[in-house]
């Protein structure tokens, strides 16, 4: 694999000096021969740390949308620690319907009631399009109450309401 044009077998070089604390723990406990080995290093970190099925379905489970983060931001951040907890778990090729219904049941339990409601009305069928909408919602009552500033990064592209 070949990321911004570097080959994995040159990712260690460019990875080590911008490890610290734990993780250039768990690298320089690694054997010799394991130092120029990206797939050992990156497994070394995530032991160290231990990040392994149980911590990323645990962080997919309690994963709470922080203050200025967007629905869409959330909503991928859910998906990417689902994600590790299938690989960390030995889960190589979950569908995609299977990786939404249950990315869309935390959303929508993790989401304030009434925004749950409204948005469980509109039966979106994937993660990504409950994120758009719930966006648009929150656009459009910030508003509405005329606390929407210009300051979200987002135009001002509202739905319908009866897209709602």
């Amino acid at each position: 694999m070949t990321i911004n044009c570097v080959p994995e077998d040159r990712w260690v070089h460019w990875l080590v000096p911008q490890l610290c604390g734990k993780a250039q723990e768990a690298y320089n406990r690694l054997a010799l021969e394991d130092l120029q080995d990206y797939q050992k290093v990156k497994s070394a970190i995530l032991e160290k740390y231990q990040l392994d099925a149980d911590a990323y379905r645990m962080k997919f489970r309690s994963s709470k949308r922080r203050e200025g983060q967007t629905y869409k931001e959330w909503i991928t951040h859910i998906g990417d620690m689902f994600d590790k907890w299938m690989k960390t778990s030995g889960v190589n090729n979950v569908c995609s319907e299977m990786r939404d219904v249950l990315i869309l049941e935390h959303a929508f339990n993790m989401l304030p009631q009434d925004l749950s409601i409204k948005l469980r009305e509109s039966n979106p069928p994937t993660a990504k399009i409950l994120a758009d909408r719930a966006d648009d919602y929150e656009v459009a009552s910030l508003a509405i109450k005329g606390k929407f500033h210009g300051s979200q990064s987002r135009s001002l592209d509202l739905v319908h309401a009866d897209e709602i």
